[in-house]
């Protein structure tokens, strides 16, 4: 259960944590960030929270983040990290790195591939 603050306690200049979507499109990452956000306005009758980072209007987006919250951040960051690599190492042009460069990529780039087959070995089994 995601625990919230009381919007009644919260004032202006309080550090606040929202969960955010890691994609926000059609399909999102099974895991949400933690943005950590400062209050800077909050409406006279309360319903608008205006932080340095967004604004929210009319409910509570506010948690109190627990070690499974923070594990499921950390999975979300690394889950970006890796896409993040993934597009951009699709994009380099390794002809420009020397020799051993090359071959340190190609080992951990086994390493990557390991992973990935044994994922799809499972997939495999399933069907």
């Amino acid at each position: 259960m995601i625990k919230r603050p009381d919007l009644k306690d919260l004032k202006v200049g309080d550090t606040v944590y929202v969960l955010k979507n890691v994609n926000p499109t059609f399909a999102c990452f099974r895991y949400r960030f933690i943005s950590e956000e400062t209050i800077v306005r909050i409406t006279p009758k309360r319903t608008k929270f205006i932080t340095n980072k967004g604004e929210y209007t009319n409910c509570n987006p506010f948690v109190i983040p627990d070690e499974r919250l923070k594990a499921e951040h950390n999975v979300a960051k690394a889950y970006l990290f890796v896409k993040d690599f993934c597009y951009r190492f699709s994009k380099e042009d390794l002809i420009n790195y020397s020799d051993d460069e090359i071959s340190q990529l190609a080992e951990l780039t086994e390493q990557v591939k390991n992973i990935i087959d044994k994922h799809n070995g499972k997939e495999q089994k399933n069907e």
